[in-house]
């Protein structure tokens, strides 16, 4: 994969971060901001019928990947918009996908895993310009860590629209109840099917610009 391709969805990337404003992406930098992570994540996840409501008595919705992982943050001045987290890999340990999936990704070490994305109600349409940032940002520090492969899981009825957007998606085992609802896991390459990628999202920074 040419570096140059790479740059290029990079500065995309950027672009669809910046089109989020006001809402400000960062990763959590505090034990507040995890702490806020955790509460928007046991809201959601309440409020769609994941978790019944005293399944967590202290509403904090968080598992033994998060102490390591990377957690993504959109702020809205002090409200927390749209949270992801990013679990690298390391030598003898699973990702949350292969846990939950019972399966090995590979190669091995070389795809990082996406999950537990969540975005408040309120900052849900729009297009659906604070999801795509946050997919966005997840892009952007993987690439910082040297990855372009990420796994993950999503609802199978989302497959035709992440294709349709460029990306591509290989399905990785059959669908099972993860986090409340089906889903299948998948692995996105960000270096294959990029030519489309780049053209869809290319046209989405174009319309919102001229809108």
């Amino acid at each position: 994969m040419s570096s140059d391709v790479l740059e290029c969805m990079d500065r995309v990337a950027r672009q669809l971060v910046e089109m989020a404003a006001p809402v400000r992406f960062t990763l959590a930098s505090s034990i507040g901001d995890r702490t806020a992570v955790y509460r928007l994540r046991y809201r959601v996840a309440r409020d769609e019928g994941w978790l019944q409501s005293d399944a967590l008595p202290d509403a904090l919705e968080k598992d033994t990947f998060d102490d390591t992982a990377i957690h993504l943050v959109g702020w809205d001045d002090g409200c927390l918009a749209a949270t992801a987290r990013l679990v690298v890999p390391h030598p003898g340990a699973r990702l949350p996908t292969e846990e939950a999936f019972e399966l090995t990704i590979v190669p091995p070490g070389e795809v990082v895993d996406l999950g537990r994305g969540t975005v408040e109600p309120a900052y849900r349409g729009r297009g659906h310009g604070i999801f795509f940032a946050l997919l966005a940002t997840a892009w952007l520090e993987a690439r910082a860590r040297g990855f372009t492969q990420l796994c993950g899981t999503t609802a199978p009825s989302m497959l035709p629209h992440y294709r349709a957007m460029g990306f591509h998606v290989e399905v990785l085992g059959e669908p099972r109840h993860w986090w409340g609802h089906l889903c299948v896991p998948i692995k996105m390459d960000g270096a294959r099917g990029c030519r489309e990628l780049l053209q869809a999202l290319a046209a989405r920074v174009a319309s919102s610009g001229a809108s």
